[in-house]
């Protein structure tokens, strides 16, 4: 189902702008590349203040887009993208901010899916676990895809 859902986005997209996709596409191997080397590196480390900021920073962000998603469904917003349209700040599209945060706090839980898999093998957790965490992996990488084709799209909507 997940993959019916990037292939319908995707084409959605792709049909309202050329070449969108494969921009999404780009950022999120370069996001996930370079979540990676911070990982690895050892630049960032999963502590607990770290997860703390990002569950409460995900918790914030899930409210935005369900007050975001009513207000749409309702036709409180007449605005297709909702709340991240029309509104500035310092000049720059509510959107854009919101687009950009969201994929920083996509690579922030990134980096938490890198750390529980790598303290899952260091455990010795058994094999028929990993699907789990493959797929923790998986939906960040649809919702960091989702969040860059939305981010793309608003900057190419004020054309």
């Amino acid at each position: 189902a997940e993959g019916l859902f990037l292939g319908g986005i995707s084409s959605i997209f792709g049909a309202m702008y050329e070449g969108i996709v494969l921009q999404a596409v780009l950022g999120t191997v370069a996001t996930f590349l370079g979540a990676l080397f911070l990982f690895r590196s050892g630049k960032v480390r999963v502590t607990p203040k770290f997860t703390r900021w990002v569950l409460i920073a995900m918790v914030g962000y899930a409210l935005f887009s369900l007050v975001n998603i009513v207000l749409m469904l309702t036709g409180v917003s007449d605005d297709p993208w909702g709340l991240r349209t029309g509104v500035e700040i310092m000049g720059i599209p509510l959107g854009v901010i919101l687009g950009v945060f969201a994929v920083g706090l996509a690579a922030m839980v990134l980096i938490m899916d890198f750390d529980a898999i790598k303290r899952g093998v260091e455990a010795g957790v058994p094999g028929r676990f990993a699907w789990s965490a493959a797929f923790g992996l998986a939906v960040t990488l649809v919702w960091l895809y989702i969040e860059f084709l939305r981010l793309l799209a608003i900057l190419r909507g004020s054309d």
